[in-house]
């Protein structure tokens, strides 16, 4: 009976202190600066196809970790007639638990059945254009033209 209580408390103690480390990463073996480091010269994939992203903001408001932010363009892209992208978002990867509720929510995927224009893990431009998606033509909705 004793060999039972003692496994027990063995794995309350290690389920205790794993649990520390994730919520307030306590023991931390390298720190945000330290791993800063580390990923400076690392190029990081793309999370973002921005052309093909009609900027509606779906994946910023399903991100239950606040990782997303949507970010002004330099320049407004008509993409209709009632229908101008000003935004796109921005994956904060430090934020970002890969949940994949961006990638399964973009409405390019969802409406209009075409590759997402989000992933957390990295995207492979589709070229695909969020002009096309509502029959604009370049010459028509050019960048700026808004």
């Amino acid at each position: 009976m004793e060999h039972i209580k003692n496994a027990v408390k063995l794995i309350l103690k290690g389920a205790c202190k794993n649990l520390a480390r994730m919520l307030f990463a306590k023991d931390r073996l390298t720190d945000m600066k330290i791993r800063r480091e580390i990923m400076r010269g690392l190029q990081e994939p793309l999370l973002v196809d921005e052309e093909a992203c009609i900027g509606c903001g779906v994946c910023k408001h399903v991100c239950p970790t606040g990782a997303i932010t949507m970010v002004p363009l330099d320049k407004p892209v008509k993409l209709s007639e009632n229908r101008i992208k000003t935004h796109v978002p921005h994956i904060d990867r430090e934020k970002c638990v890969l949940c994949f509720y961006c990638h399964d929510s973009c409405l390019v995927l969802t409406a209009y059945h075409k590759p997402s224009a989000i992933h957390p893990r990295g995207i492979v431009i589709s070229g695909n254009s969020a002009r096309d998606f509502f029959g604009v033509k370049k010459s028509e909705g050019g960048e700026g033209n808004a």
